[in-house]
Formats: C-alpha cells, sequence, structure tokens
C-alpha cells in the first residue's frame, strides 16, 4: 500500500486502500495542483495598496443634514468613515508605507471659477501627491 505522497513521487500505478482482498482503491494517474492563498502572494513580496474614492455626490442627501451619509458629526463617525477605517485596518499591515491616494468625485471645489462638479479630485488638494499618511 502506498500514500498519495509517495505515489506522486514513484512511477506507475499505487494501491492507495485495500478493505479485503476483493476490495481495493487503485490509482493509476494522480494530478497534484497546489492553489496559492493570500498569505502565499504577500510572502513571496505581492504588495497591497488601497486607493480611496469618496462619493460627494448629493445622491446621498445633504451633507449638513444628520440623516445624509456624508453627515459629520464631531461625536461619531458616519457610515463611510467607519467603512474606510474597517478596510484601513485590515490592509495596513500589507501596505509598505502605509500612505493612502484619497480621491473624491462629485463635489463643486472653491478654486473652479465654474460651478461644476469635479469627477476626480485630491482630497489634500494635490493631484500630483493624493497620498495620506494613515488614518486621519
Amino acid at each position: 500500500m502506498a500514500t498519495l505522497g509517495e505515489f506522486k513521487a514513484g512511477d506507475g500505478e499505487a494501491v492507495i486502500f485495500q478493505a479485503t482482498a476483493n476490495c481495493l482503491l487503485l490509482v493509476k494517474d494522480f494530478n497534484f495542483n497546489k492553489t496559492n492563498t493570500f498569505l502565499d502572494y504577500t510572502f513571496g513580496g505581492c504588495e497591497v495598496g488601497l486607493h480611496i474614492g469618496v462619493d460627494f455626490t448629493l445622491s446621498n442627501g445633504d451633507p449638513t443634514n444628520e440623516h445624509s451619509l456624508h453627515f459629520l458629526d464631531s461625536n461619531k463617525e458616519n457610515d463611510y468613515v467607519r467603512a474606510i477605517s474597517a478596510i484601513m485596518d485590515t490592509i495596513k499591515d500589507y501596505d509598505v508605507d502605509e500612505k493612502y491616494p484619497i480621491y473624491g468625485f462629485g463635489a463643486m471645489l472653491p478654486q473652479t471659477p465654474e460651478k461644476v462638479s469635479s469627477h476626480c479630485f485630491a482630497l489634500n488638494g494635490c493631484i500630483f501627491d493624493p497620498e495620506q499618511e494613515g488614518k486621519q
């Protein structure tokens, strides 16, 4: 009788299991395919980066209204802040520099002379270096 490991290393067929003289499991071919896990990739040098995009459109309601998803209360975090914080807490251990580019869309920016919403802007004001360190 042979184990799957022994069969993998050898040639031909192998009896893996024999219950009785008339009942046995005979393997003629065996293929072992390893599936990589998330940790296999990270230990192998793969880096994970988080890019954050915040929706400032009015589809979520007026940000001054406490029922809006965008409402900011100094005493508690809104749903957006809680979701982003949870993701950042999970990913921070896999991000080398713990810097995160944060973009917004759907807001009228003060420096824009036209009264149109911007489709992509850096929340820190610098589109060429939109990264923030950690959670702020």
